[in-house]
C-alpha cells in the first residue's frame, strides 16, 4: 500500500491526494478516471509495457480499470472525481 495519502483539496468537481510512495503501492481507480502527475522521483506502472515517470511527467489512467499498481519512491499528485 502507499506509505501515505493526504487530500491537498476537494470540491464537488475534484479531488487532489498527494501520495507518497515507498517501494511498491496499488491506487484504487473508484471506476473514474485519474491523472497521476510526478512531483518528485520516479515510478513504474505495472501495465504492458511497463510506463516509466519521472518529475515532472503526467499520467491519464482511464475508468474502468480495476486497480493500479506502481513501483518505486515518488511523491504523486493524484487528481480524480470526488467519490
Amino acid at each position: 500500500t502507499p506509505t501515505g495519502r493526504q487530500q491537498l483539496a476537494a470540491c464537488e468537481a475534484f479531488v487532489i491526494d498527494r501520495w507518497t510512495i515507498r517501494d511498491a503501492a496499488e491506487l484504487p481507480t473508484e471506476d473514474a478516471f485519474r491523472v497521476l502527475h510526478v512531483v518528485s522521483g520516479a515510478l513504474s506502472l505495472d501495465s504492458h509495457p511497463p510506463v516509466m515517470l519521472t518529475r515532472g511527467d503526467t499520467c491519464l489512467l482511464p475508468a474502468g480499470l480495476e486497480a493500479v499498481r506502481v513501483r518505486g519512491s515518488s511523491v504523486v499528485l493524484d487528481v480524480h472525481l470526488p467519490v
